[in-house]
């Protein structure tokens, strides 16, 4: 018996994702303008823009730990 098996799979969806690069590329930025028509990303719009802190301020004092909440459907 075998103690390993190689996978053997195909990707579609990454030739998928090539292709729409390639199309994103010549009609220069399709997607993004796409994506961005959609009214309900629109209204986020300012999350994807949100930048990485460049500094992170640490703090010694101690959190009181909430606890778990219940979900209610």
């Amino acid at each position: 018996h075998k103690s390993y098996e190689p996978v053997k799979t195909y990707m579609a969806h990454h030739q998928g994702l090539i292709i729409n690069s390639i199309n994103n590329i010549v009609n220069k930025d399709i997607l993004k303008r796409r994506f961005m028509s959609n009214p309900e990303i629109k209204a986020v719009e300012i999350l994807l823009n949100e930048r990485m802190p460049e500094s992170v301020v640490l703090s010694k004092e101690k959190t009181k730990k909430m606890p778990k909440g219940k979900y209610v459907n």
